[in-house]
């Protein structure tokens, strides 16, 4: 499975199978924490970056014996999804192999394009990013193509929430001494109240991400999220029931998460239902190798693979 991956522990979307639209690291924003490193093609064009007929093929596959514990399938990865021009089709086919519910995580970017907004409505949930209200902390944080305007996103997704029935998840990562200040939570809380999401995950950088970044405490999200109005929520960290059954090579479902976002080992061994010490023996071994790094967070000890 080249562009399948997990089910992966999610904060947010529970057990979830991840499903790549892009190939590493194509996307509209540079952001600073992101969880896959340093964008490498910072672009605006939608064409097919990943043909359809492949992911058909493999999705195909996973669903003739899917993972006994499955929450969503998720379009996510290595970078913005709704850059494939495939998107609107691999969102048909879930809805009508996956016994699961179809997610959608986006950075808002695209949601300017009616044809992107029309894709997205066949998603059951969306999860769209607003960090800032504020243009110079937008440039700061996203880093974005220099095409790509704050107010115009804003609107693209006002658009999008009047015309879309399903369920969106506004995600809103907080750095500290960024975009956590008082007068800038102020100013989201507003676009918020315009956007009218479902609910407004307020997340930190709890992961390794492009840049070195300090995370809010849990004691500060939960103010954060005060202050972003009533549907604001801290997100927790990941509870699994250790019940999911997965089968096949352990290293290549290893590499295939830790190559899209760092994890530690409870929640690789969490997500794959191995044994800490099977985990482990593969982490050694891919560190042997070279292409193995670890970074500590306040959440523990992070795995990536070496891009």
């Amino acid at each position: 499975m080249n562009h399948i991956f997990g089910p992966v522990p999610s904060r947010r979307l529970g057990y979830s199978l991840g499903v790549d639209l892009v190939v590493h690291k194509t996307c509209t924003f540079d952001c600073l924490y992101c969880e896959c490193g340093p964008t490498t093609s910072l672009t605006i064009e939608r064409k097919e970056y990943v043909p359809f007929d492949e992911l058909a093929d493999e999705l195909g596959e996973t669903f003739k014996d899917p993972p006994e514990r499955l929450d969503y399938v998720t379009l996510s990865g290595s970078g913005e999804p709704c850059l494939n021009t495939r998107m609107g089709d691999v969102l048909e086919l879930l809805r009508s192999i996956s016994p699961a519910k179809v997610a959608v995580l986006t950075n808002s970017s695209l949601l300017t394009d009616p044809e992107v907004r029309r894709e997205l409505g066949l998603a059951h949930v969306v999860a769209p990013s607003l960090d800032t209200a504020v243009p110079e902390t937008f440039n700061l944080i996203n880093r974005p193509h220099p095409s790509l305007s704050l107010g115009a996103m804003v609107k693209g997704l006002v658009e999008f929430r009047r015309g879309f029935g399903g369920e969106i998840r506004l995600e809103v990562l907080l750095v500290k001494g960024v975009n956590d200040s008082p007068g800038e939570l102020e100013r989201l809380a507003r676009q918020i109240e315009l956007i009218r999401p479902d609910t407004v995950d307020v997340n930190t950088a709890f992961r390794p991400g492009a840049a070195r970044l300090k995370p809010l405490t849990q004691e500060e999200l939960e103010s954060a999220a005060r202050g972003l109005g009533p549907l604001a929520r801290p997100v927790g960290s990941f509870c699994g029931d250790g019940s999911l059954k997965l089968t096949g090579f352990l290293e290549k479902r290893v590499v295939a998460l830790i190559s899209r976002r760092p994890c530690t080992l409870d929640e690789l061994a969490e997500s794959l239902a191995a044994g800490e010490k099977e985990v482990r023996e593969v982490l050694k071994d891919l560190e042997k190798r070279g292409v193995l790094k670890t970074q500590d967070q306040k959440d523990g000890r992070f795995y990536s693979i070496v891009v």
